[in-house]
């Protein structure tokens, strides 16, 4: 599979909030992975930023509530876990001698020029400055007018509008299956195609019918997406030799 590394000046990584959560707390082994990542990625001079999952799961877990479903309940519990989400990331991070910068993005941050403008110059100034953006919706004020579908519609939008080249989607399987074998390259965004809608199992907004829908609207843009398992090496998956599922562009 091609290396994209020469290829991938800035590099947006989404982990959803199945893989950022264990059954009682945050993930802490995932961000370990992330930052690793990140570590070895800011040395070849590429540009990291993530997009981070979890904030309503994270607040469930801190409080022990699996039953609130209500928009302002979950309003409440993304107020409690996205600092807590945080907090995991600074911390670990830090060990790798990296700071990080909390984006709490909403749709409003892109339908004008004005504001795209202001949010892209404060996220390029934290990447040119290495520092790493970790990027979340803003779930505690966003209401279901405004809120996006799901954070891998974030992850598009970010792709998109704030100018990276590579999108990574970190997943709890190794890619994409099809009668029990990795789709390496993949051919449809259909999730119906993959034998992974079957054993879904998710606990955020986002589904891989989703998923794949941003992906696709990524691909058009002439980008190319990954989808992989987020405990895998990120950057062997950049340089294509990862169990990964990859979609080139589509030009």
């Amino acid at each position: 599979m091609e290396n994209l590394l020469n290829k991938s000046n800035s590099i947006v990584i989404k982990i959803g909030s199945k893989a950022i959560t264990t059954d009682d707390s945050v993930n802490q082994s995932a961000i370990e992975n992330l930052a690793r990542a990140s570590y070895e990625l800011l040395n070849l001079n590429k540009k990291v930023s993530i997009i981070t999952s979890g904030a309503i799961a994270s607040g469930r877990r801190a409080i022990n509530d699996w039953t609130s479903s209500s928009l302002p309940e979950k309003q409440m519990l993304a107020a409690i876990g996205q600092p807590l989400l945080m907090q995991e990331y600074i911390k670990t991070f830090e060990k790798y001698g990296l700071t990080v910068g909390q984006f709490l993005i909403g749709k409003m941050d892109f339908e004008s020029d004005s504001a795209r403008q202001k949010l892209t110059d404060s996220y390029n100034t934290c990447l040119e400055r290495k520092i790493i953006p970790i990027i979340n919706e803003n779930d505690p004020v966003a209401t279901h007018e405004i809120k996006f579908s799901d954070n891998d519609e974030l992850q598009s939008l970010v792709v998109k509008e704030l100018g990276a080249d590579l999108a990574i989607n970190l997943i709890t399987y190794r890619g994409l299956i099809r009668n029990e074998k990795l789709v390496r390259l993949g051919d449809s965004f259909s999730a119906e195609d993959y034998d992974n809608l079957s054993k879904e199992v998710k606990e955020g907004r986002g589904g891989l019918q989703g998923k794949l829908t941003a992906l696709e609207s990524i691909c058009k843009s002439g980008k190319t997406a990954i989808l992989g398992h987020f405990q895998s090496d990120i950057p062997g998956m950049i340089k294509g030799y990862i169990e990964q599922t990859r979609f080139n562009p589509i030009l």
